[in-house]
């Protein structure tokens, strides 16, 4: 909730530079992921499960505090000032209404109860944004793909630290790998900001569809080996990649539905995310008991991460694809018209030479 809300805050308050203040602030959950593992081990070890989770808890209440300090821009205010001088004007007129009409009070009070619930449907209609899945295909796509990632990026962090603990590696060491994919993914995003801002060839969907491939390809490697440093390199693979991706959700939602509607869209993301991760976890444990090994569990999530990524490709790949076919269309006609220029030249010789000859032959009679 915490997260969506400042993505929100994000999209009203950046429109240059916006791809850097998106990766700095996509940087503190890659931040969290390499602080919080190796912690939660010391606090356990020191405090107990249940000290630990009191502390934990003192931690996260920080963000209260972080979100005390947003504030709305100048638009939102005046927004919110038109929005309540309009509210008491209304008020007003109904109130001089019911004082005018004292006969009509029944027929009043039932047209405002109408008028009330149907403001109020307006309300929710437009905070959940449902018309985006009807006049938007893109977005149909970028919601498949919170599902898919969902159902993969979720399990491969929760089980990382249990496969390579149930094959001998310690805790401790274990819980560095994780504390090695956070300090990648922190990399990753502020990279991913950098270059969406710095270059204009790629759009953040393209971006953000190749990074979605990538880390689902180097998912398919943890199963391969076990030792300190194959687990290293691996995780540092799958760490830049996930965090550029992680990075461009926003962004994307902004390029397919735009600034007024990049809120929404972004946060029904984050549905498709939540609905992903609760069915993906009990997928991935169910393989696990199934099959005895963690082969499938992590083949299966690099299967869904590289759909995930094809899901935000297709689009790009189609409106590239259209655009190169009309160029070679116009190109097309271009090079026929000078042969119909030529032709038509020719045409008009011809028929100049035969005018001339019935010419002549006139005059000879």
């Amino acid at each position: 909730m915490a997260l969506l809300s400042v993505q929100a805050v994000l999209v009203f308050n950046f429109d240059k530079e916006i791809g850097i203040a998106n990766g700095l602030t996509n940087a503190g959950v890659g931040i969290g992921l390499f602080a919080i593992p190796p912690l939660v081990q010391l606090l356990i070890e020191n405090f107990g499960w249940r000290g630990g989770t009191v502390i934990l808890s003192a931690i996260y209440a920080n963000i209260c505090a972080c979100g005390s300090i947003l504030k709305p821009t100048e638009s939102e205010i005046q927004m919110r000032s038109r929005h309540k001088h309009h509210k008491d004007t209304s008020m007003t007129d109904k109130t001089n209404l019911r004082y005018v009409e004292d006969s009509k009070d029944q027929s009043v009070e039932k047209s405002t109860v109408l008028v009330s619930l149907t403001r109020s449907f307006s309300k929710f209609k437009k905070s959940f944004d449902f018309s985006l899945f009807y006049t938007n295909p893109n977005f149909i796509g970028l919601f498949v793909c919170g599902l898919f990632i969902g159902l993969s990026y979720s399990s491969v962090i929760i089980y990382i630290a249990p496969k390579a603990v149930d094959e001998g590696m310690s805790r401790l060491n274990a819980s560095y790998i994780m504390s090695i994919i956070g300090i990648c993914q922190v990399l990753g995003r502020i990279l991913a900001g950098v270059i969406v801002d710095r270059q204009h060839t790629l759009k953040p969907s393209m971006i953000c569809g190749i990074t979605t491939v990538l880390s689902g390809a180097t998912t398919f490697l943890y199963p391969i080996g076990n030792s300190f440093a194959f687990m290293t390199s691996v995780s540092f693979l799958f760490g830049i990649s996930s965090g550029f991706f992680n990075c461009l959700h926003l962004l994307v939602g902004k390029e397919y539905v735009g600034v007024n509607h990049a809120s929404g869209a972004f946060g029904w993301f984050q549905v498709a995310w939540a609905l992903g991760s609760f069915a993906g976890i009990y997928v991935q444990a169910y393989l696990y008991d199934t099959t005895g090994t963690y082969l499938a569990s992590f083949a299966v999530a690099g299967t869904f991460q590289i759909l995930a990524g094809l899901c935000l490709l297709i689009g790009p790949c189609v409106k590239t694809g259209n655009r190169l076919l009309k160029g070679r269309h116009e190109r097309i006609g271009d090079d026929e018209k000078p042969d119909k220029e030529a032709k038509q030249g020719k045409d008009v010789i011809v028929m100049r030479k035969t005018n001339y000859d019935m010419v002549k032959d006139s005059t000879t009679i």
